[in-house]
């Protein structure tokens, strides 16, 4: 792999996870330095000029699934088109975002042809950016400098601070950072014997706990459920290697942790606790938006009622379903809905990979918790499996020539 390409591949990663962005705002918020334009361009046109270079000069490229894609796009298109038209306003987000996702996706895996390196960097990128934005959100929360607008440590963990959560006052949206640190978290421990194993128990023991403070500290219930299923996926691996006497500390040790969260007052004072629980009935605003999108979806199921009216069944109602599996078959229809099931399946799921039930967990799970927006660090996820499969069709195959380096 280049040393070119490395640089490439970092612009791209650091990007899709905001560092610019995030680094910018800080410098602007504490030393009032401008928020510089067009970063935009300046990241995404060297990757996507030396891509094409690459497609030009040796005639060839991976693009799976673009067809589909392209056919989703133009769906979407079509089909909001007829759901606003003549009186409604349309909005195509779903398709910028889709668009945005498969150009990230298509960069990345073409960036270089030496997919074991491609491998090992995408992780490598990926997880020290992540450690960067924790260690710095952790630093501002701390009070060394400011990554938010308004607040102090106390009205962020507190139960009572819930208008006070920090959305557009921060550096970085609480929801979208807290699943990029599920997303760390997940990297370090499925891939530690392969890139991490200079790491001691110790520290990686500090770094996870880094990441996971940023998931408690921002309450956010999505990425604390995701984190929750690739631990157990992760430590039911490893149970299946131990011994008898090393199965039974295991399972009194998750037993006593939690007796111990269940009767700890600690616990039920934390922020994300509160959250966990505050919408208990279909009044409050998540289930009557899922109850309102279903309801249209059921009127409506072969076009949908357009992206901006999925939860609206009264002037005053929602407009999304904060529930992609309600919001995309209530705005578009039960085709689409399928399609789109079908890209994501084969996006997110190769047969030939170790980690494919974690590549399923993050092409689907984070998509009932979040705006489709904070899901795009999931790229890497995608584009991870997809060199584990390059990698494993070379090593059965092993051709004399597969273009590696």
């Amino acid at each position: 792999m280049l040393r070119i390409e490395k640089l490439l591949l970092f612009m791209l990663v650091s990007w899709v996870l905001s560092i610019p962005i995030v680094t910018n705002k800080i410098l602007s918020l504490n030393l009032g330095f401008p928020i510089l334009p067009y970063q935009y361009i300046i990241f995404i046109s060297p990757p996507l000029f030396y891509v094409m270079l690459r497609i030009v000069f040796r005639k060839g490229v991976q693009a799976p699934l673009l067809f589909t894609v392209l056919f989703l796009i133009i769906m979407f298109v079509v089909i909001e088109f007829y759901n606003t038209t003549p009186n409604k306003i349309a909005n195509y987000e779903n398709v910028k975002l889709l668009f945005l996702f498969y150009i990230f996706y298509f960069l990345i895996i073409n960036i270089s042809d030496n997919y074991f390196l491609s491998h090992k960097y995408t992780i490598l990128y990926s997880v020290y950016c992540i450690l960067f934005l924790a260690f710095t959100v952790h630093l501002g929360y701390l009070g060394f400098f400011k990554v938010i607008e308004f607040s102090t440590l106390n009205n962020i963990i507190s139960s009572s601070a819930l208008s006070h959560r920090h959305g557009a006052g921060g550096v970085i949206h609480p929801n979208g950072l807290s699943l990029i640190c599920s997303i760390g978290i997940t990297l370090i421990l499925f891939y530690r014997k392969q890139y991490f194993n200079n790491l001691n128990d110790y520290l990686l023991l500090i770094l996870i706990l880094m990441m996971f403070g940023i998931i408690i500290l921002n309450a956010s219930r999505g990425a604390l459920i995701i984190s929750l299923v690739v631990l157990t996926l992760y430590y039911a691996k490893l149970f299946n290697d131990y011994g008898l006497v090393g199965k039974s500390i295991s399972i009194f040790a998750i037993l006593s942790l939690f007796i111990f969260i269940l009767n700890s007052e600690q616990i039920n004072k934390l922020y994300i606790t509160y959250r966990l629980f505050e919408e208990t009935s279909f009044q409050e605003a998540r289930l009557q938006q899922i109850y309102n999108s279903y309801s249209n979806f059921i009127k409506n199921p072969l076009t949908g009622v357009g992206w901006d009216y999925t939860a609206r069944l009264t002037r005053n109602d929602y407009i999304s379903s904060n529930f992609f599996y309600t919001q995309l078959p209530a705005s578009s229809g039960f085709i689409i809905f399928f399609i789109w099931f079908y890209y994501q399946v084969k996006m997110f799921y190769k047969r030939n990979c170790h980690y494919s039930p974690i590549g399923l967990v993050f092409g689907f799970l984070p998509l009932a918790f979040y705006n489709q927006s904070l899901t795009m660090p999931t790229v890497f996820i995608a584009c991870i499996l997809y060199f584990e499969s390059k990698v494993s069709t070379y090593r059965k195959n092993k051709p004399k020539h597969f273009g590696f380096i």
